[in-house]
């Protein structure tokens, strides 16, 4: 009892509180050790970090000369770091809160804010997917009738052709077969975190304004309540008739205006990439398969190991 007193309670005289509220100002102080330690380390993600600082900045340098001097225009595309670079002014959110959206503040991003969302779609995006295709091809290894079922669809629908955008919108059974491996396993099972805009009060338990509550999305998604006795079940059928209480329980990319900004990038990876394997190839399950997954992680959940055998389709 002392110690849930200790760190849920506000008293200004103990020293755990006393630093959490110091954090905030110590905020710039961080950042800048953080990237001065980044310059005597060898650590993949810090070095990543200023090489996206270092394009961001020779990419602004060369909009300013394309911009004094059109014939010198060297792209001929755009990618994220000319999105970014275009949001000229945005509506600072903190602001609007508390004012209307006419009033509300509004300010420029600045080359850091720039480098570091593209550091962040870049990092979030990639294992994350690929973590969800390990999920997925142990599933499908583990269940061959479900893997037929789909097989079928990728043939009827994408024939021997290139896959279109339009295809993959067409994969319902694949839709579901996806959804339903990250029902199973949410990627970011405890990084759903929302902010109370106002005091209230949650199954007997009272929230203050300001307040910050972390969703357990793992235990949501699982919950026998919810989905059924069949729960920790794979099956990719219970998606074709979700009821409103599922549909407000599936949290792997969030929800609401704050969910995932890659959800749909990620439903797009993820469902080409398995078409175009399941039309050449079929997954079973080896001597070496998993019998149980072994999860790593903490912020965000993967496989240790996922092995599963591919063979060749003959027909």
């Amino acid at each position: 009892m002392q110690l849930k007193n200790t760190v849920f309670a506000r008293d200004p005289r103990d020293p755990f509180y006393v630093v959490a509220a110091a954090m905030p100002w110590f905020n710039n102080i961080i950042r800048k050790m953080f990237f001065a330690f980044s310059l005597f380390t060898n650590i993949a993600p810090l070095k990543l970090i200023l090489k996206m600082h270092s394009l961001v900045s020779e990419r602004k340098k060369e909009r300013a000369e394309e911009a004094k001097n059109p014939s010198k225009v060297t792209k001929d595309h755009i990618d994220f770091i000319d999105l970014f670079l275009d949001a000229e002014a945005t509506v600072d959110l903190a602001a609007e809160l508390h004012t209307d959206r006419k009033d509300a503040n509004l300010k420029q991003m600045t080359e850091q804010e720039v480098a570091m969302n593209c550091f962040l779609f870049l990092a979030a995006g990639f294992d994350t997917t690929s973590n969800s295709l390990s999920y997925c091809s142990w599933y499908l290894a583990k269940n061959p009738e479900v893997q037929r079922n789909l097989q079928d669809e990728i043939e009827q629908i994408c024939g021997t052709e290139d896959i279109t955008y339009d295809n993959l919108n067409e994969l319902k059974y694949l839709d579901m077969v996806v959804k339903e491996a990250l029902r199973l396993h949410p990627l970011g099972a405890s990084v759903v975190c929302r902010r109370a805009g106002h005091d209230l009060e949650v199954a007997g338990i009272k929230i203050e304004e300001g307040d910050e509550v972390q969703i357990d999305a793992d235990s949501i998604q699982m919950d026998p309540e919810i989905w059924g006795s069949d729960a920790a079940e794979f099956r990719p059928e219970r998606w074709e008739e979700l009821s409103s209480k599922q549909k407000d329980a599936f949290l792997t990319f969030g929800a609401g205006p704050r969910q995932c900004v890659g959800m749909r990038l990620a439903y797009m990876e993820e469902k080409l990439a398995l078409a175009n394997v399941l039309r050449e190839f079929t997954l079973v399950e080896s001597t070496n398969t998993e019998k149980v997954l072994d999860l790593n992680g903490f912020l965000t959940i993967s496989p240790v190991s996922v092995t599963v055998k591919v063979e060749k389709r003959t027909n």
